[in-house]
């Protein structure tokens, strides 16, 4: 309310110096810095995300990343690093440079272990920001069964006529040893003894 001896001005200057107080103390007393008009500002996953193929393959597409600036206008000769997950690989280079359209891209070819992978691409900027780096998601499929190895239950004993205490299990695996689902395993016991069921499918995990 106003009233006698009021001043405007002053009470301008006093709003003006806490706010000004409280910026400095949110940046920890020093200067807040952030990217300009043309510098490298946001990288966003352009191209190629949620990809899958057999383990050990190169991804059908490329994995494509854009940098822009503030005004979300793309900037040129920007490096960007790809990390990939161990034994996988990006070519031609982990290190590269966006064209004039902000862009930049390399082929992945995935490890040899099954499952989700996550490639990170990072944009040199010049003023880091939270925005400077990206993710994509892989998944890697497992390859055709070629072997049986056994899982468990192996090497027991009990009475005669009598069921084993543990199931009989075995893995069907492919190349690299991952486990392969949707294989059909059939059982035959010799020696005068039974199984059952005779056929198992494997499961998620290549057991059956």
């Amino acid at each position: 309310r106003a009233g006698a001896g009021w001043k405007p001005a002053a009470y301008s200057v006093v709003v003006d110096r806490v706010v000004g107080l409280a910026v400095l103390a949110a940046c920890g007393g020093g200067d807040l810095l952030l990217p300009k008009d043309g510098e490298p500002a946001h990288i966003s996953a352009l191209r190629g995300d949620n990809q899958n193929a057999t383990v050990g393959q190169a991804l059908p597409d490329s994995l494509v990343v854009k940098v822009t600036d503030p005004t979300d206008r793309p900037v040129a000769d920007v490096e960007v690093v790809f990390v990939p997950p161990a034994g996988a690989k990006v070519a031609p280079a982990a290190t590269v440079r966006t064209g004039s359209n902000g862009e930049a891209a390399v082929r992945y070819t995935l490890s040899t272990s099954a499952g989700e992978q996550l490639i990170e691409a990072r944009a040199a900027a010049i003023t880091p920001t939270s925005s400077s780096s990206t993710t994509f998601t892989a998944t890697a499929q497992p390859g055709a069964a070629e072997a049986l190895v056994t899982a468990g239950g192996d090497g027991q004993s009990g009475p005669v006529s009598a069921v084993l205490a543990e199931s009989l299990a075995v893995r069907a695996v492919d190349h690299f040893g991952n486990g392969v689902a949707g294989v059909e395993v059939t059982w035959q016991a010799s020696g005068g003894g039974s199984v059952s069921p005779r056929s198992v499918t494997t499961g998620a995990d290549g057991r059956a």
